[in-house]
């Protein structure tokens, strides 16, 4: 579902593993040229000029939806009222609500849902996760965060009738970075200060997070500037360096050193830094259709209500309004 630069990575991704365990069946656009020309591109047999068509294709098992987040909701539910199990670009929508809403339709349908938060499905968050649980740095009492680019070029980011703003955008990223590590508490406080542009569109926050115990995170974000785009896990015992980019990591430094995992071969170039990854969220899903799962243990339907709440409080602070949302 679409043509855009997260939709090309995954098909490319797609188009790496074994045929035998993914096929691509179908595309749709709301342009019928575009879908076509994305189709011959990609080597797909069916497009669709509508997503309501692709819905109605009955060998279609599982739809990943990239277009922009505010029509996830939307796309979601035909998808979901179709019997397609659905995978949602991040953010899963433009609000705790709407998430809600997703989440329920898939369970009421007993299909399988999944916010494509594909930071989580790489080998170095396991190995992060496996070095918390074994104690490698003791009690984990930080995490920082920064997350920044200079997109001021990037339309959809700077224009906040279609949900722009560096929250929704990458800041994402940093949410699920810190309920990662701090698994099923929730933060005591969240206080967010940053900077809107003309359009109404957050483009520069910090946001500090108080958790129980006196742990604490603190998220810098940016969509006008390059930033550092590492993660910190602070511990009573050493420091857990996940380097850049942290969304879509291959090193992870400790005491112990670096390791580093290679990224998976993929045959077309991709948009985005590291975008190789998109191959292991692919095979999770298939993983997770196989043995009957509703929703991914990597990322549930509770993570990704946390994150959105989290999020939605960060830009009520800003005083960001989205439109018809």
């Amino acid at each position: 579902m679409s043509t855009g630069h997260a939709s090309h990575n995954f098909v490319s991704c797609l188009r790496s593993l074994n045929p035998e365990n993914h096929k691509i069946v179908a595309l749709a656009a709301r342009n019928k040229a575009t879908a076509e020309e994305f189709s011959s591109k990609h080597h797909i047999s069916r497009s669709y000029g509508s997503y309501e068509e692709l819905a109605a294709d009955r060998d279609v098992e599982v739809a990943y939806i990239g277009n922009l987040h505010p029509w996830h909701l939307h796309v979601g539910k035909l998808m979901l009222e179709a019997g397609k199990h659905v995978v949602i670009e991040k953010p899963l929508a433009m609000n705790p609500g709407e998430v809600r809403e997703l989440i329920t339709l898939a369970q009421h349908k007993r299909l399988f849902l999944l916010e494509a938060v594909w930071s989580r499905f790489f080998p170095v968050y396991g190995k992060l996760r496996r070095m918390i649980e074994s104690g490698t740095v003791g009690d984990v009492k930080g995490v920082f965060v920064t997350n920044g680019s200079d997109m001021r070029h990037v339309h959809r980011v700077q224009d906040r009738t279609l949900g722009g703003g560096a929250i929704l955008d990458i800041g994402v990223y940093a949410v699920q970075f810190v309920t990662h590590i701090f698994k099923d508490e929730e933060p005591l406080s969240v206080v967010t200060a940053g900077h809107l542009n003309d359009t109404g569109a957050d483009v520069v926050s910090n946001t500090s997070m108080l958790f129980s115990d006196n742990k604490m995170a603190n998220i810098v974000l940016s969509a006008e500037r390059d930033l550092d785009n590492c993660a910190y896990v602070v511990g009573t015992s050493g420091t857990i360096k996940i380097c850049a980019p942290y969304a879509a990591p291959t090193k992870i430094e400790a005491l112990v050193g670096k390791i580093e995992y290679p990224l998976p071969k993929v045959k077309l170039p991709l948009h985005y830094p590291n975008s190789a990854g998109l191959c292991y969220q692919a095979e999770e899903v298939r993983r997770c259709l196989q043995a009957g799962l509703l929703e991914s243990e990597h990322m549930t339907h509770k993570d990704s209500v946390r994150v959105s709440t989290i999020m939605d409080s960060m830009l009520q602070q800003l005083g960001v309004k989205y439109p018809h949302f």
